[in-house]
């Protein structure tokens, strides 16, 4: 074999092994990328029940004889034209804040009216609450573990240009 048969025998071995790492690590990206979306839409499922619960509590309330501020009534006006379609980070973030006030608020309204915390809907609606809180956390923490592993295989070794120009851009985890 001639130095030039050989420098193009390892010149194609080297761009087969560059391309099927290509392969590998754009499958992973691609599917940490689609794990990251699903992590949202279950979010978005979530917050819509979260809501529907707490309106409810709040029409116990309503319907027990609660006297609400105004600043309640504005709340809950809030609450009741939340949108909860999610698409990113920061709308999760967002939604989680207002519903987790709006749920300390009627707690705190639940606290110093010991009366309407003796129904059975009351308590139904609370334990529908934890857990939809202990949902909502475990798809916090699944898809912070799918941040680490989009972001990376993202930032790959040699393919890290290539994803930047292509536009995969950092993944923040949710707090």
């Amino acid at each position: 074999m001639t130095p030039t048969q050989i420098a193009i025998l390892l010149s194609v071995i080297a761009a087969a092994i560059f391309f099927s790492g290509l392969a590998f690590v754009f499958s992973r990206v691609l599917f940490f990328k689609e794990s990251l979306k699903k992590r949202l839409i279950a979010a978005n499922v979530l917050f819509s029940e979260t809501r529907e619960v707490l309106l409810s509590l709040y029409r116990e309330f309503k319907n027990a004889g609660v006297n609400f501020s105004n600043d309640d009534e504005e709340m809950t006006t809030k609450v009741r034209w939340l949108k909860t379609d999610v698409s990113n980070e920061g709308d999760v973030e967002r939604i989680a804040l207002l519903l987790a006030a709006y749920e300390k608020r009627l707690s705190f309204l639940a606290a110093n009216h010991p009366w309407v915390r003796k129904g059975e809907e009351y308590e139904s609606l609370k334990e529908a609450l934890h857990d939809l809180n202990v949902n909502y956390r475990r798809i916090v923490a699944v898809y912070n573990s799918d941040v680490l592993g989009f972001n990376y295989w993202r930032t790959f070794l040699v393919y890290r240009p290539l994803f930047w120009v292509l536009g995969y851009k950092k993944a923040n985890p949710l707090a």
